[in-house]
């Protein structure tokens, strides 16, 4: 006779709807119910027999709840099923994904940028040249590839851009395989002919910053040579990718700006760039210090508990403006940053292998080059394929796990003092999404 059990990775948050007490949630499984305070109590404190009982009393509700992953066999590791999920997807390689920095330099100086910028190196044509013959080395394992172009500002660098897309593009047409790319831009180059440009290189979706009113956004996103004005630059090229890309704005945010996005948020409602037709999507991101360039100082930026309550009156905000948001947490199961898979990589304009976006521009966290594809001598490589929440003691024992996937693997490895904090914004994130989810 099976034995069974109530998961672990079970969630249980009061909300009032009709009947319904709770909303439970199984963050393994991804799924989301109305529960009454009797099946609430019941998953809580599990009862075999009962449930055995439930096969022939109701039998719908007995398939749905094993079915869901509410209950499981007594016998199953579930934590061992999450390291196991997560191994898969890490060494997964049918799946690649390049994040590609055409080029170092950018037009723009950010007083909370973390890379190393200013008169940085470019992608050469040699180079673009080692580069397809990378991914063409691989094209028999792969089934997609996707490419997110970074920076520096990558716009500076269009015809490298043009000559690695159309390649991936005929490659991936010629033997199938699915091809996606995005782009990480500050969107002061966006001209007609360039938006037209990224549309027939098949890049369909952008993500814009833009950090408040004009002379707030002016102060925090300078353009190198000294000019100030980037906000009509910025606006200027949103209104060009109207009806053409999507784009996801994003607002950095820390004490000094966090009073404003209102303000922002009205001001791109008018002028129809965000808002239920316009297909565009807007967040907060928070101010960091990532690395040692970052030159705001330490005590404005924000800490994740003061962070949590500015969401909340920002989704409400949207709510009330009828304006899409960004996915949060969706309940589809996560697993680690793609930092960690082996299809992954970033690959630097002098043509080496890195993990992380924040390693982008500066000398650190090589982990091979494209000649090599991921060196094991090489201690930065081992340290991101060998990462797995699953081996860190908080992690293990959170029943948020499947969700929250150990939260930015950098920022653990670098900065364990923060885990704790960490750990107290998911707790409340996720029970606000679970409530959100639920209205």
């Amino acid at each position: 006779m099976k034995e069974y059990k109530s998961s672990r990775y079970n969630l249980f948050v009061d909300f009032e709807n009709g009947s319904f007490q709770r909303v439970v949630a199984n963050t393994f499984s991804g799924t989301i119910m109305f529960a009454d305070e009797e099946l609430a109590t019941f998953l809580q404190k599990f009862d075999v027999t009962v449930f055995r009982n439930l096969k022939k009393q109701d039998p719908s509700l007995f398939t749905y709840l094993l079915e869901n992953g509410f209950v499981v066999e007594a016998p199953l590791d579930e934590l061992e099923r999450v390291r196991i999920r997560f191994e898969q997807a890490k060494y997964a390689d049918r799946h690649m994904h390049l994040t590609i920095v055409p080029t170092e330099r950018c037009n723009l100086a950010c007083i909370y940028c973390y890379e190393h910028l200013g008169k940085g190196s470019s992608i050469t044509a040699a180079g673009r040249k080692r580069l397809m013959k990378f991914v063409e080395s691989r094209k028999g394992m792969l089934s997609s590839l996707g490419v997110t172009w970074y920076g520096g500002e990558p716009l500076l660098e269009m015809k490298a851009i043009e000559d690695l897309s159309r390649f991936f593009i005929a490659m991936a047409d010629a033997d199938k395989i699915d091809y996606s790319a995005n782009m990480i831009t500050n969107g002061t180059l966006l001209n007609d002919a360039t938006i037209e440009m990224l549309m027939t290189l098949k890049v369909n979706h952008l993500q814009i910053t833009i950090d408040g009113p004009e002379e707030q956004h002016n102060s925090r996103r300078i353009y190198r040579s000294g000019k100030r004005e980037s906000f009509a630059d910025v606006l200027g090229g949103l209104k060009r990718c109207a009806g053409k890309i999507p784009v996801g704005i994003r607002i950095n945010v820390d004490k000094t700006n966090i009073h404003r996005y209102k303000e922002l948020i009205d001001l791109l409602c008018t002028e129809k760039i965000i808002g239920p037709l316009s297909g565009n999507t807007i967040s907060l991101g928070l101010v960091k210090d990532w690395t040692d360039c970052v030159s705001i100082d330490k005590h404005k930026m924000l800490s994740l508990d003061d962070f949590q309550h500015c969401i909340n009156d920002f989704r409400s905000y949207l709510a009330g403006h009828g304006v899409s948001q960004e996915k949060g947490i969706d309940f589809t199961p996560k697993i680690p940053c793609g930092a960690v898979s082996i299809a992954n990589f970033l690959i630097t304009p002098k043509c080496g292998l890195k993990k992380c976006w924040i390693h982008a521009t500066g000398p650190d966290d090589m982990v091979g080059d494209l000649n090599t594809g991921l060196d094991l001598t090489q201690a930065a490589a081992v340290k991101w394929t060998a990462y797995n929440p699953c081996l860190i003691d908080t992690c293990a024992a959170c029943s948020l796990l499947p969700v929250c996937a150990g939260g930015c693997p950098y920022e653990m490895l670098t900065k364990p003092e923060r885990r704790e904090e960490h750990c107290r914004f998911m707790s409340r994130y996720v029970e606000d999404s679970l409530v959100a989810a639920a209205t």
